[in-house]
């Protein structure tokens, strides 16, 4: 396996209602850390950029730059910084063919299309959603299935070339996923929404927006033990003091030890 470089990259920051994101946690535990009048938290977007000599890819692609005033207001957005200017400044965008979502909510896919040689890999659950929305799901995509134009729909649980492991967890959509990626000297869990922030590594906590409770925390159960037993280093895509970490300990409510990419 050759040398595969691993960054987390963030791609800006935005504002979810405390009570959506903490979902079942009660406000007494919450409210600790959230210091916002209208009872927001302030929510990162870290994605993860490998690249390396035969391959570069994405691993969720960040909230984007593309979006109306009404959902900077509705959001907050902060862009303090980009993926795509990161890119372009220290990488090749050209050079990316594949971004592997987690799913496809707006904060997950903003900067998709802007990498005109890369392939959307999420799972075929999760094209459905965004092909066919509903009311209840709707305002959490942003693209329509017509916007996406080069998509690679995945059935399952499977390897993707190399480095490359997706696991079809389901939970926060029907078709979420958590990938796996192998650089041959660092193992990485990209957990998307089923762990967005260490602060939902203890087994019940999960967001309000999950669609399958109980599929959430059997998967978390699940990846946790994984993690800690195979030595993978997590990255919470939503935590803005955390984006990695070690985990150890109890997998109903581990200990986690920060770790720099």
């Amino acid at each position: 396996m050759s040398g595969l470089a691993l960054e987390i990259l963030n791609d800006g920051y935005f504002y979810l209602d405390a009570g959506a994101i903490f979902g079942v946690v009660p406000k007494a535990i919450w409210s600790k850390t959230v210091k916002d009048d209208n009872n927001a938290i302030r929510l990162a977007t870290n994605v993860l950029y490998a690249h390396g000599d035969d391959i570069s890819f994405l691993v969720d692609s960040g909230i984007g730059r593309n979006f109306s005033e009404k959902f900077q207001k509705i959001y907050r957005i902060e862009k303090v910084s980009d993926v795509l200017d990161h890119i372009e400044k220290h990488g090749d965008p050209d050079a990316i063919t594949m971004i592997i979502n987690s799913h496809l909510h707006f904060d997950h896919i903003g900067h998709n299309n802007d990498f005109k040689n890369a392939y959307t890999y999420a799972q075929a659950a999760e094209f459905r959603e965004i092909r066919y929305k509903n009311v209840i799901t709707r305002s959490n995509y942003s693209l329509s299935y017509s916007d996406i134009k080069r998509k690679i729909p995945i059935n399952g649980s499977r390897k993707i070339g190399r480095y490359i492991t997706v696991i079809k967890t389901g939970g926060h959509t029907p078709g979420h996923q958590v990938i796996l990626v192998n650089s041959g000297s660092t193992k990485v869990m990209y957990l998307g929404d089923l762990v967005p922030s260490t602060f939902h590594l203890k087994l019940p906590y999960r967001t309000a927006i999950d669609l399958d409770p109980l599929k959430t925390v059997e998967m978390k159960k699940v990846l946790i033990r994984k993690a800690i037993r195979e030595g993978y280093v997590c990255i919470f895509n939503h935590d803005p003091e955390t984006p990695a970490a070690l985990l150890h300990g109890d997998f109903e409510n581990p200990s986690f030890e920060s770790v720099e990419m």
